[in-house]
């Protein structure tokens, strides 16, 4: 009897273990699966050694030395490759019957190609790999049963969520921070989305595309962080330490290496200028020219004042030399942006510091990063900076990057491989209670209340032992659908701005947009006017005219407080009713200046909500303030109009009194003939001394101050307040 080949033995293995209809389910059961990173690598390895065949992947990143780590798919030699063409190839190994049907598409997920009809899989294509006839003859590709999340940022897995929502497809979404993780199962009308719970602002940040294709500020803050390790602390602890035989060795690390041995500032400056130089603009100039960035949406651009058109290295030492080592001190140093060069000169001035000065020197390796340390936040700051110029990201104040430099916390390969086996677990789990196997003819599905009857559920990895039980796996029933959610339940939305100051474009690009993930929007104002589209036959020149106009002045009456505008996004089968309201921060839009601003200039949802009711809170409390203040000011007066009636009286009284002494005494004294000069020459000292009474009337002035110290202000009535 010859001998069974190996893949038919390991099919007989996986049919014992999962059972003959399990076993035909995951081979026909056909995935999508969203990311090739971290937990993408664990999950394609799992799921071809579990069986399945039928797979397409997407990922937008290549690799990088410092994924090697983690991802254990990929080689030293893979660095620089597309990790989903990667991936495909190194899995084929494990399971080789997958050849022609594991599809690996080195793009981004929220390009136009994969649009609803790509999720859905029924648009009318050639004959090629995955095509079945459908009943009307007509050749189409099979449906996704199941698509499998194992992206690293909010804002793809968001879009995921909602084109999955749009097309009724269950996903089993997944996400890991440090060692602790969560794999949930989400399908319309069943279980809750993945932004039913409003997100908290991120904190922390995973790591795995700092190196290639940041574009956001804090990116850039964790890569200077890196930058200030392999610079002054533990170079091969850096995740831009490359060791001298990598393959495709980068252009900086033959630099860093290079330190000085003598001592002095203008060897470290130069020093410093030839790392920069490297770093910022040699690197991304190498990068560009061997096509690292042509599918990316904007191309970096190396930093000009480092490069052949920019002072050179002479200039800046004597720059340096001239007492511009940078640094400064006060609120306004801290709060303002650099400019380019003025970052090249406080990292200059670093340099100067930590490998020009002998006391320093001698701790260089040893140096860790600080935000407490003014030469360390100022490197950080000024990387930073350079770092976001290069990719078009806005740059940052000393203030802003030291509040956003916190822990960077990254991920870790063993959190990983528990969630994706917690993902293909749940796969399994629908697969299980999916119908018999259909006719070629059709596409397979799944039933109705799939996962609700397959019994998924919400799991959560966690670092320390909880609960009697003490579990560091803590499975727990699925969330409903949260009606407010306005993705899953198209509900409303509140946010709070300056209607006068934010402008349509600050709306689109940092509202609906940046934070609500919206694709191609288009904002309708009153039900019928449309200020705002995109997308196909879009008015191109209608979006150039409103964008830079305030929300106040938009035609249709504008947006104003307690406005309600209608935003639709057709790629996403997604329509929001939005409810503006006004309201102003000291500093402009985003609020500078003012502690009560949010940082992003706009509150969304609850937050808004919260705030809302504050500002009536703060502002009832400020009328009631004014009030008492106004009463106690009437009573101040009232006060001060007493004490005046008193004093004139008892002033006046005096002065009469003393008049007729001392016409008595000059009669006495037989100077009655000079007592009308005396009365004259007194009524015109009174006359001189008007203006010096410091209270009363013009009347009262005469008066008092005729008599001498009362109109000096000897005496003046005093209230003080709480």
């Amino acid at each position: 009897m010859a001998p069974s080949s190996p893949s038919t033995s390991v099919d007989d293995a996986r049919t014992r273990v999962l059972g003959p209809t399990l076993a035909q389910a995951v081979r026909e059961a056909k995935l999508l699966v969203v990311g090739a990173g971290g937990i993408g690598c664990e999950l394609l390895k799992n799921l071809v050694l579990t069986g399945f065949e039928k797979i397409e992947v997407i990922d937008l990143d290549t690799i990088d030395v410092s994924n090697l780590n983690r991802q254990f798919l990929f080689r030293a030699e893979h660095v620089g490759q597309p990790k989903a063409v990667v991936a495909k190839e190194v899995v084929l190994r494990l399971n080789p019957r997958a050849a022609k049907t594991l599809v690996a598409h080195h793009a981004n997920v929220k390009d136009p190609q994969f649009n609803m009809e790509y999720f859905k899989q029924v648009k009318t294509l050639a004959r090629g790999n995955g095509l079945r006839e459908s009943h009307g003859g007509r050749k189409r590709r099979e449906q996704f049963t199941l698509v499998l999340n194992a992206l690293d940022n909010i804002d793809a897995r968001r879009h995921v969520n909602r084109m999955c929502l749009a097309t009724g497809k269950a996903m089993i979404d997944a996400g890991t921070m440090g060692y602790v993780g969560q794999v949930n199962v989400i399908k319309k009308g069943e279980a809750a989305c993945y932004e039913c719970e409003e997100k908290p602002v991120q904190k922390v940040y995973p790591i795995c595309t700092i190196r290639s294709t940041p574009d956001k500020p804090v990116h850039c803050v964790v890569w200077a962080k890196e930058a200030y390790k392999l610079l002054f602390g533990a170079a091969d602890a850096s995740l831009l330490y490359e060791a001298p035989d990598a393959p495709e060795p980068s252009l900086y690390m033959p630099v860093v290496l290079a330190r000085p041995e003598g001592e002095g500032m203008e060897a470290a400056v130069r020093y410093g200028f030839r790392v920069l130089k490297a770093l910022f603009y040699d690197e991304l100039s190498a990068r560009v020219d061997r096509g690292v960035y042509a599918r990316a949406r904007v191309a970096p651009c190396p930093v000009p004042c480092l490069g052949d058109e920019g002072k050179g290295e002479d200039a800046w030492v004597a720059l340096v030399e001239d007492g511009g080592e940078g640094g400064g001190e006060g609120q306004e140093w801290t709060r303002e942006v650099w400019t380019e060069e003025r970052c090249v000169l406080e990292l200059l001035g670093v340099f100067a510091a930590l490998v020009g000065d002998p006391g320093r020197r001698r701790d260089l390796g040893r140096y860790d990063f600080d935000k407490d340390d003014a030469l360390a936040m100022r490197f950080v700051t000024a990387a930073t900076n350079l770092r976001a110029a290069s990719f078009g990201i806005p740059a940052q104040s000393y203030h802003h990057a030291k509040g956003i430099a916190g822990n960077i916390v990254p991920a870790i390969a063993t959190t990983n491989a528990i969630a994706a086996g917690l993902q293909v677990l749940e796969a399994l789990k629908i697969l299980r209670t999916a119908p018999p196997s259909v006719p070629s003819s059709a596409p397979p599905s799944l039933p109705s209340s799939t996962i609700v009857d397959a019994g998924c559920r919400v799991n959560y990895i966690v670092r320390t032992y909880a609960g009697r039980k003490r579990l560091l796996l803590q499975p727990t029933k699925l969330h409903p659908p949260n009606p407010a959610c306005f993705v899953c339940n198209r509900s409303s939305l509140d946010v709070v701005l300056d209607t006068e100051a934010s402008t349509l474009g600050f709306l689109v690009e940092k509202v609906l947009k940046g934070s609500l993930s919206f694709a191609q929007p288009t904002i309708t104002l009153r039900g019928t006017s449309i200020i705002y589209e995109e997308g196909e036959d879009a008015d191109e020149a209608m979006a150039r005219r409103n964008l830079p106009l305030p929300l106040a002045s938009l035609p249709a009456g504008g947006i104003r407080d307690q406005s309600t505008v209608e935003v639709d996004d057709v790629s996403q089968d997604l329509t929001l009713q939005l409810h503006v309201y006004h309201k102003r921060w000291e500093g402009g839009p985003e609020g500078k200046g003012d502690a009560e601003a949010p940082p992003q200039g706009f509150l969304l949802g609850g937050s808004a909500k919260e705030a809302l009711k504050a500002a009536a809170a703060a502002a009832a409390a400020q009328a009631t303030e004014r009030q008492r203040a106004q009463h106690l000011y009437a009573a101040e007066e009232e006060v001060k109009s007493t004490l005046r009636v008193q004093v004139n009286r008892k002033r006046g009284g005096e002065a009469r009194e003393e008049r007729e002494g001392h016409v008595k005494r000059s009669r006495v004294e037989g100077r009655g003939g000079n007592g009308e000069e005396d009365g004259s020459r007194a009524v015109e000292v009174i006359e001189g001394e008007e203006g010096k009474g410091t209270t009363g009337t013009e009347g009262e002035g005469r008066e008092v101050g005729g008599m001498g110290d009362g109109g000096r202000g000897a005496f003046e009535p005093v209230v003080i307040l709480d």
